[in-house]
């Protein structure tokens, strides 16, 4: 396919992989306390199925979402305009294979469980399983936001109006980093933090699939 083929192909799948993953998120029971295992058990408990669509649709969005970046390095590599989208595809294929096995547990484990534990309460096991279930989500969506770093960095190759659109993403996408980190140690403003540090990367890459749509 040609260049212009695959980003619209890119377009396409990065708009509608991150609406679904976007509303899943924004439906998803806040859940960011790595100390507070019982907290995610009552939370499957009172949004049961909730708790299962989202985490299906997120699933399925971030998939879209993986497909949308390789659409968009291989439409980088035909202009031969790739460089640094290349390991972006590499951290997003990584990142899928992380969360897959995350989202799944999360959509047919967690409500077993829920239902199986007293209110209040969470087993032991499960105490020290999901700060590294957690982790592994902050982890995942590191290596997700460096593949749409990745190609940000290339697209000033591509000259013209492309390079402040690179410029503009790299700008956006990099409070995005530290802002997973400060969450993390920081669960009691994690939301915000999360919120305010992501909230910029998002609007760009909307608006980045819009513009390749129009490729």
């Amino acid at each position: 396919m040609s260049t212009s083929a695959w980003f619209r192909h890119a377009g396409t799948l990065i708009l509608s992989g991150g609406v679904l993953a976007a509303v899943s998120t924004v439906l998803h029971p806040p859940t960011v306390d790595p100390l507070d295992a019982a907290q995610v058990l009552a939370e499957v408990r009172r949004t049961l199925w909730l708790w299962m669509a989202v985490h299906v649709g997120l699933a399925a969005g971030l998939w879209l979402w993986t497909l949308g970046w390789v659409a968009l390095y291989r439409g980088l590599e035909e202009h031969g305009a790739a460089r640094y989208a290349l390991y972006g595809a590499i951290s997003g294929a990584v990142a899928l294979a992380v969360w897959l096995p995350l989202l799944t547990a999360e959509t047919a484990g967690l409500p077993l469980l829920a239902r199986a534990t007293a209110a209040g309460t969470a087993p032991s096991w499960w105490r020290f399983l999901w700060p590294v279930t957690l982790g592994s989500g902050y982890v995942a969506a590191f290596l997700h936001w460096s593949a749409a770093l990745g190609a940000a960095l290339d697209l000033p190759r591509l000259r013209g109006p492309w390079t402040a659109w690179g410029i503009a993403g790299a700008a956006a996408l990099v409070p995005g980093f530290p802002g997973l980190v400060a969450a993390w140690l920081y669960p009691r403003y994690g939301l915000w933090l999360l919120l305010l540090t992501l909230a910029p990367g998002a609007l760009w890459f909307f608006a980045l699939a819009l513009r390749l749509r129009r490729s």
